[in-house]
């Protein structure tokens, strides 16, 4: 799945979560508010768990495809322009204790593919 969709489909699910919160308060009505502040915690842990594991599970992608490449994060860091290497090394997957935006891991993807589609280009002209 790309960055993109990713993203849509965890700010999609957030805002039906919303919305079975609202749909849900508006039964119960506003008078329990013990119970409103319940499903209001369980709505925001939902959707907070599901939109770190799309980002984990993206940020998984990243590293993948820049293991294939050979890069490591000071090599990714210097590639794509990122500000802190060691930013990027927390968010390897197997020690991850740091998570970067959407927004970086979209542009560090598109730099990825770039440097895909450069290597496939190298490697096809020397076959020539």
């Amino acid at each position: 799945m790309s960055v993109r969709k990713a993203q849509i489909l965890s700010w999609t699910f957030n805002v039906v979560l919303f919305f079975i919160y609202v749909f849900a308060m508006t039964i119960i009505g506003v008078r329990h508010s013990a119970i409103n502040a319940i499903l209001l915690v369980i709505v925001l842990s939902f959707g907070g768990t599901y939109s770190m594991k799309q980002k984990s599970r993206l940020l998984d992608q990243m590293w993948a495809r820049a293991d294939a490449l050979g890069l490591s994060a000071t090599d990714l860091s210097a590639a794509t322009k990122y500000q802190g290497s060691i930013d990027l090394a927390m968010t390897r997957p197997e020690n991850r204790k740091y998570f970067i935006s959407n927004t970086d891991i979209r542009r560090i993807v598109k730099v990825l593919d770039d440097l895909e589609a450069h290597q496939l280009q190298q490697g096809h002209d020397d076959l020539r």
